[in-house]
């Protein structure tokens, strides 16, 4: 299958979803989001493969949406919805996939790169990632599955701190709070994500497959419903002067001045 987005490859059982719009750091868009899901679906069907890995081309592993592109195509609220419902399937699809998933951060993770790093069963962050729930800033919410995922990882208090605030967390702070599975040197990153895909991949993957799905059926948040509901809060807020203020000042550099409507 060809991708203009990504790239994958396959090396015997373990598999590498690899986003390339470096150009973009990685900037994520409802056609980017459709590749990764037909890249899933693709995976998930390949009974040779037993763990996927997902990771960013050049500096960066996403920055989040594409601010170039979003606020052209959503001018209101329904618009706003029916864009993030596309991109719902990509996450129901990175989440649900039966086998181990591994986030290589490879750089910088804001916004939905945060949250895409998040939808990953074990997230393995070089030293020079950042992270953060940068919606604040631009005056949107977090989404795809941010606000369900984020308080599990991290706690309520720190998870609102995070959002409300939109800061910029090291990796080493990351893991610190427990918002991924271990810092590394950026030089070992390839390596180390590669020898647990292996370790994964020799262990036993109907138990792991199983173990995955009972975990997030635990959850006692729906994240069908969470979805749904980050769908019509942002598109109330991309209907909003706040977040039309908020790209506008991101482009121009400055602090934007948020009226609260």
């Amino acid at each position: 299958m060809f991708f203009k987005n990504i790239i994958l490859q396959k090396e015997e059982c373990v598999a590498t979803i690899t986003l390339n719009r470096p150009d973009t750091l990685n900037a994520l868009d409802l056609e980017v989001a459709q590749e990764i899901e037909m890249a899933i679906k693709e995976l998930e069907n390949d009974k040779k493969v037993r763990v996927g890995i997902i990771t960013g081309a050049g500096k960066a592993f996403s920055s989040g949406g594409n601010l170039r592109v979003i606020p052209e195509v959503i001018k209101d609220a329904r618009e706003g919805r029916d864009f993030l419902k596309g991109m719902h399937k990509m996450v129901l699809g990175l989440v649900n996939f039966p086998k181990a998933l591994i986030a290589a951060v490879n750089g910088p993770a804001v916004g939905a790169g945060c949250n895409l790093a998040l939808l990953a069963d074990i997230i393995i962050a070089s030293e020079r990632a950042i992270f953060s729930e940068i919606f604040a800033k631009i005056g949107v919410i977090p989404d795809l599955g941010g606000m369900f995922f984020l308080p599990k990882y991290v706690g309520l208090p720190k998870a609102k701190e995070l959002i409300f605030l939109g800061d910029i967390i090291d990796a080493r702070e990351a893991e610190r709070i427990g918002l991924i599975n271990k810092v590394v040197p950026h030089e070992e990153l390839k390596g180390i994500t590669r020898d647990i895909a292996w370790r994964l991949a020799k262990g036993p993957s109907l138990a792991i497959a199983i173990a995955k799905n009972i975990i997030h059926q635990g959850l006692a948040e729906d994240l069908a419903t969470i979805l749904e509901m980050e769908a019509y809060g942002q598109g109330v807020c991309f209907e909003s002067q706040d977040y039309r203020e908020g790209v506008r000042a991101f482009f121009e550099k400055r602090e934007p001045k948020f009226v609260g409507r």
